[in-house]
C-alpha cells in the first residue's frame, strides 16, 4: 500500500518560495501522524525497545529489594524512553511505502551536496530514531537536514549550524531503500 507524501502536491511550482513553505509546513503537520524509517532503522528501534524493556525489568528487581532514589528516576527515565520509541514504532511506516515526489529531498532520500570549496557530501536524511544507526545518516533535525528538505537538484541553500552559516548546493537525492 503505497502513503500519499507529506508534501503539498498542489504547491505552485512557478513560485519555489511558496513550494518550500507549503513543504515545511506539511512536514511539521504531518511529522507526528507517521515516522518515516528504512527497514534498517525500525529493526534498530525494535531492537533499543526490546533492550530498554530488559533494563526496566532490572531496575524493577532491584526497586523491590531496595527503594533507591537512583533507581527511582532510572525507572522513570526508562519509562519516559519506552513511551517514546514505542510511539514511534506504532506510528513507522517504511520508506519504500511512503508515495515520493521524485523533484523533492525529502525524508528517506541519500543527497548528494557540493560544499563551497568544491568538497562533496552523500547522507540519507532519516527520522531521529535512526540517525545514530552510522555515519552516513543525518537526523531530519540537523541544519543541514532541514536546509536541504524541499529543495531540488540544483538548488543552493543556506545552512544555518551551530559552527556557522554556510551554504551547499543539491547535486543529488535518490529514494533509499
Amino acid at each position: 500500500m503505497k502513503l500519499h507524501s507529506s508534501w503539498a502536491a498542489s504547491a505552485t511550482l512557478a513560485d519555489p518560495v511558496v513550494a518550500r513553505e507549503e513543504f515545511v509546513v506539511s512536514q511539521m503537520v504531518s511529522s507526528p501522524a507517521q515516522v518515516v524509517l528504512t527497514r534498517a532503522g525500525r529493526e534498530h528501534l525494535r531492537q533499543r525497545i526490546a533492550g530498554l524493556r530488559d533494563e526496566a525489568a532490572e531496575v524493577a528487581a532491584r526497586l523491590k529489594e531496595d527503594h533507591d532514589p537512583q533507581d527511582l528516576a532510572e525507572r522513570q527515565r526508562i519509562g519516559a524512553e519506552l513511551s517514546r520509541l514505542e510511539d514511534a514504532l506504532h506510528r513507522a511506516v517504511i520508506v519504500e511505502d511512503v508515495e515520493e515526489d521524485p523533484t523533492v529531498v525529502e525524508v528517506g532520500d541519500e543527497v548528494g551536496v557540493e560544499m563551497p570549496d568544491g568538497s562533496r557530501d552523500v547522507f540519507s536524511i532519516v527520522h531521529p530514531v535512526e540517525a545514530q544507526l552510522d555515519d552516513d545518516r543525518i537526523s531530519s533535525d540537523a541544519p543541514l537536514a532541514q536546509a536541504v528538505l524541499g529543495h531540488r537538484i540544483g538548488d543552493r541553500v543556506t545552512v544555518q549550524a551551530p559552527a556557522g552559516v554556510y551554504g551547499a548546493t543539491i547535486i543529488a537525492r535518490r529514494r533509499l531503500s
